[in-house]
């Protein structure tokens, strides 16, 4: 028979060693626990966004969206074209009527430069044939007869250029005039336009506000994980010490209080949008 050989008891130390050991393995194990705590509370916001996204999706159906599209596609539309189409023909018409006018005006004034250079070149030869024609009474009779006739055809071509001008900034102004209505005929449709957008949106924002009690009760903990965090503590207060129990108790409430508040933020937020 071999002899064995006599062991010592365990000091003190090696007894505290050994609890050591024990305690690093505990806590080793009481990280791991609370990363793995972290992602599933990570995972539960993404899947949280998800359902949301979901849910705000479906709150305004394809539907609703193509009836609106249909009653302003077919009841407004048409209106909209045959104003803009009657304006268009209108304002056609004023520019063809401001371009013949144009046209009676530059002719107007070629006959004018005409007649004032035909003045001027007859003025030096009669000056030439006074003294051989001052015998001829009725050729000096004649003279201020066709003078006469040149002065009335250039006041009459005068006040018709006069009344043309005139009827061209008439003509104008109307242009203006109708182009400021068709101005105000657009501002209005693009006003019932974005009266249309915004109550489709205020409608939008009633059915979230009536889904957002739904939404914040499934953001709220449940029981499941309450109860690991109960556990949690209970095996920090009986493996650790007091102070590291009692840190570990703070961190973990920490934790949680910040979750619930990054939860109630973004439920806030998306009331108010």
């Amino acid at each position: 028979m071999e002899q064995t050989e006599w062991r010592k008891p365990y000091t003190l130390l090696e007894n505290l060693q050994g609890a050591s050991s024990c305690l690093e393995g505990t806590v080793q194990n009481l990280s791991a626990s609370i990363n793995t705590l972290k992602g599933v509370t990570q995972d539960y916001d993404r899947l949280r966004t998800v359902t949301e996204f979901q849910m705000q999706s479906e709150i305004i159906s394809e539907n609703d969206i193509r009836y609106a599209e249909n009653e302003v596609i077919g009841k407004r539309l048409p209106e909209i074209e045959s104003l803009l189409t009657r304006a268009q023909t209108g304002l056609d018409a004023l520019e063809k009527e401001a371009k013949a006018m144009e046209s009676k005006v530059d002719e107007q004034t070629e006959q004018l430069k005409s007649l004032e250079d035909e003045a001027i070149t007859t003025q030096p030869t009669r000056q030439v044939k006074k003294p051989r024609l001052f015998k001829n009474s009725s050729s000096q009779q004649q003279q201020p007869i066709s003078q006469s006739q040149s002065s009335l055809r250039s006041q009459t071509l005068q006040k018709k250029k006069k009344k043309l001008e005139h009827e061209l900034i008439s003509l104008q102004t109307r242009v203006n005039q109708e182009k400021l209505k068709i101005e105000q005929i657009q501002a209005e449709k693009a006003q019932e336009v974005k009266k249309k957008e915004k109550e489709a949106v205020t409608s939008s924002d009633n059915n979230k506000e009536d889904h957002a009690p739904s939404q914040i009760n499934d953001q709220t903990m449940t029981t499941e994980d309450i109860h690991t965090l109960k556990q949690i503590k209970t095996l920090c207060k009986l493996l650790l010490p007091s102070e590291d129990s009692m840190m570990v108790a703070k961190l973990l409430e920490q934790h949680v209080k910040t979750d619930n508040n990054n939860n109630n933020n973004n439920n806030m937020n998306e009331v108010a949008i």
